[in-house]
């Protein structure tokens, strides 16, 4: 077993204890949520321990991932953060600018407020806000409501 499919397996053992589907309160489950709203499984690797966040209840996992499967035209062929909604399956990139362009260099490190609302991350692109020319990593923030992208 690989660092990264290990690194991978001990996130999915600790979202089981708090991604259960309405109603499953005393089950024991274990899921997988690197996959596409159909879920189809990524064909990249998917990141754990400080590249994975879960909101306050366990509904939303925010995750980096280097497939480029898990939303409709990923071809950066970068490493890019998700979210995966538990309740509804949907995965979302958040990993773009406001106007929806994919970022030009990696991003990881994935938080998620409590109510899965705003994400923020780390990334060394250079094009997910304006004005942004520095060649460092720098932090964001992600609306998922709103969708503006912000430099912190």
């Amino acid at each position: 077993m690989t660092h990264a499919s290990s690194s991978f397996l001990v996130a999915v053992i600790l979202l089981s204890s708090v991604l259960l589907p309405i109603g499953a309160a005393n089950a024991v489950t274990t899921v997988r949520v690197s996959v596409d709203s159909s879920g189809t499984e990524g064909d990249g690797e998917s990141r754990s321990i400080s590249h994975t966040a879960l909101s306050s209840g366990g509904r939303y996992v925010a995750f980096t991932s280097f497939a480029t499967n898990l939303v409709t035209g990923d071809t950066n062929g970068v490493a890019d953060i998700f979210v995966h909604d538990g309740l509804s399956g949907t995965t979302t990139r958040v990993s773009v600018s406001s106007a929806g362009a994919q970022a030009d260099g990696d991003s990881g490190r994935p938080s998620i407020s409590s109510n899965g609302r705003y994400v923020a991350f780390d990334s060394a692109a250079t094009n997910l806000v304006t004005g942004d020319a520095s060649a460092i990593r720098d932090i964001f923030v992600h609306d998922r409501q709103r969708s503006p992208l912000r430099l912190q």
